[in-house]
């Protein structure tokens, strides 16, 4: 059955109706990640390219024995790793909880002076440059891996274009070393929705590491298909399916069993692929470039009249 969307013009709704299909939303909170799955930082405003925020997840982690990206799924100590941008290409690297390690300042290289290898990610093989071996060591220390484990920072060769899946996205749609889709979109309402649930044990946001926080109505995100923040398009393309890394303290690290735990007692779901989940939050994918602020009002182009996903709790 097609999906029934109603847009900005739609005739077919009574004013009452329309008002009531279309609630104010304003953006509350932007947030990027330069390290994937390592700290996240807050933002006023965020350039949008083909990848999402300009400088979102472009360096990841590389574990050397297998070449696949590290996370938090299974190197919870990631959370300890707080990223700041310097300059275009330096970076700072701090580990606030452990106040033995000093700082780095990393000079980034972008031409392959330093060795190129590549990386897995998600089943993809990306090209990217290796940040040399101080870095390394440093975030060895950090992570506190065993003597035989070595890795490395590396960054995305910017020439190459990562495809999303297209079976949610379009042919040239791109992602950098985000695990799926361009940019992750939740919301105020849903979190306190969640939290209500949780009682006095209140989940973050940043717990699910989201880039664009919206002030809204609870779960409303699931009916949104086509946005415009500030001057950019986006189509809400899929919803997205929790993992375990809601569960890491984004400080520390530690585990807990939260928010996964409450969610599943209410937001079970089935995507049209057929994958079950828990979920929470949307994925978007920018139509075009421009420039998105915190206090945006959000423009709804396209609203379904179902959430994007079959709910599967009773």
């Amino acid at each position: 059955m097609k999906e029934q969307l109603y847009t900005r013009t739609e005739r077919g709704l009574k004013k009452s109706e329309r008002q009531e299909a279309f609630p104010e939303l304003s953006v509350s909170g932007l947030f990027s990640y330069t390290i994937k799955s390592c700290r996240g930082t807050l933002l006023s405003s965020a350039e949008i390219v083909p990848r999402g925020i300009k400088g979102d997840r472009e360096l990841a982690v590389r574990l050397k024995s297998t070449g696949e990206a590290m996370t938090q799924r299974e190197f919870p100590k990631l959370a300890r790793i707080l990223p700041t941008v310097l300059s275009e290409d330096t970076l700072l690297l701090q580990a606030p909880t452990m106040p033995d390690v000093p700082d780095l300042a990393v000079t980034m290289s972008e031409k392959g002076t330093l060795l190129n290898t590549t990386m897995t990610i998600a089943k993809d093989t990306v090209p990217t440059v290796d940040q040399g071996e101080e870095v390394a060591a440093w975030l060895k220390q950090v992570l506190e891996l065993k003597a035989e484990e070595e890795c490395s920072l590396v960054k995305m060769v910017d020439t190459y274009k990562r495809p999303v899946d297209v079976t949610f996205g379009e042919e040239n749609d791109e992602v950098s070393l985000a695990d799926g889709y361009a940019l992750l979109l939740t919301s105020e309402g849903s979190l306190e929705e969640l939290n209500k649930i949780q009682g006095p044990n209140a989940t973050p946001m940043n717990r699910f590491r989201t880039n664009i926080v919206i002030k809204g109505p609870a779960y409303f995100e699931d009916r949104l298909r086509k946005i415009k923040i500030g001057d950019v398009l986006f189509k809400v393309c899929k919803p997205c399916l929790r993992c375990s890394i809601t569960l890491k303290d984004q400080e520390t690290g530690e585990k807990d069993k939260e928010p996964l735990k409450s969610l599943s007692t209410t937001r079970r779901g089935q995507l049209s692929t057929g994958d079950k989940g828990v979920v929470f939050g949307q994925n978007l994918i920018p139509l075009n470039k421009g420039t998105i602020q915190v206090g945006d009002r959000i423009e709804i182009l396209e609203l379904a009249d179902e959430p994007n996903f079959i709910p599967l709790n009773k």
